[in-house]
């Protein structure tokens, strides 16, 4: 019986598609688990493959065939059957659940270092520190909001690091936007198919293209949802108290705009963007500052209605 009872069990476990990935040298510790749970749970197991008694059988024969509904045969092979089956989904799930945050830091090390250097030609608006407001923020996002698990923290990370490279606004000549930020992945090791996401982010976190194509965007999200999040955390970055700030500076740094002019963009874009937000996360975070913007917004009226023709203001 127990020689009966440990085939069926291994045999079980080597035909999931599971351990082609277990085999590889990331995963020994996992492959070490998994033959010491594996004589455990035999163990705590055995007495169910009696043919003379299967009283517990029954309640987690109900239990497990939810897991797996399609098991066919005798209580003898089905049970070792179950219970290898549910280690493996059990690991599955473990693993996957320990990859969706796993970040290849030397990556993010090297991306970061490039970045604050790409970063120091633009002004202050859109420097080093933007960037590292919006990682923190894509975090935040990232680890509150619903449904994390569909989304991949490594792309986030690097999304948030990478969305002002190749910006249109400061693109240098022979640069090309839509792939800038994939070469340099590539480049740095990453693979194809995350540098191609990552890029794909980058392009779709720019404002004015949602406002040209709102339904891109939404399709966009769809298939990376780390968009959603980097979106937010950079939109969030505009308003509020900071944003205020890098009005005035970008408009002072890249144009020849009047502090009227300055005034006028909160109308035209930053006290729109909190409808604009993807994510429960961000509108949260953006009712509040917008609520900051529109408070100064008032004060501003306040004081520069000082200059009217007869000098005298009319306060609310």
């Amino acid at each position: 019986m127990f020689i009966s009872y440990y085939t069926v069990y291994v045999d079980t476990i080597s035909r999931n598609p599971l351990l082609g990935t277990l085999r590889g040298s990331d995963h020994i510790f996992t492959l070490l688990f998994l033959a010491a749970a594996s004589i455990a749970l035999s163990t705590f197991r055995i007495r169910y493959a009696s043919p003379s008694d299967h009283s517990h059988y029954t309640t987690y024969d109900r239990w497990s065939r939810e897991l797996f509904p399609a098991r066919q045969g005798t209580a003898e092979r089905l049970i070792p059957q179950t219970n290898a089956r549910l280690l493996v989904y059990l690991l599955d799930r473990w693993i996957g659940m320990a990859s969706i945050d796993a970040v290849d830091e030397g990556l993010i090390a090297s991306v970061s270092k490039y970045v604050e250097a790409y970063m120091a030609n633009y002004d202050g608006s859109h420097d080093f520190h933007h960037i590292q407001r919006v990682l923190g923020l894509a975090k935040y996002i990232h680890a509150q909001a619903p449904n994390a698990p569909e989304r991949d923290l490594q792309v986030v990370v690097l999304s948030a690091l990478l969305h002002d490279v190749g910006d249109k606004k400061y693109l240098k000549p022979g640069e090309d936007a839509s792939s800038l930020v994939n070469d340099l992945l590539i480049s740095y090791g990453a693979t194809d198919e995350l540098a191609r996401k990552v890029q794909t982010v980058c392009l779709g976190v720019s404002y004015s293209s949602e406002i040209k194509d709102p339904a891109r965007v939404q399709e966009l999200i769809k298939s990376c949802p780390e968009l959603a999040v980097v979106q937010d955390a950079d939109r969030l970055d505009a308003i509020g108290s900071i944003g205020i700030g890098r009005v005035f500076t970008f408009t002072g740094a890249r144009t020849k705009a009047s502090m009227a002019d300055s005034i006028q963009h909160f109308h035209d874009k930053l006290l729109k963007l909190q409808s604009m937000m993807k994510t429960d996360v961000g509108r949260q975070l953006a009712e509040e500052r917008t609520r900051r913007m529109k408070e100064f917004l008032r004060w501003w009226g306040e004081e520069a209605a000082f200059s009217g023709a007869d000098g005298i203001p009319t306060l609310a």
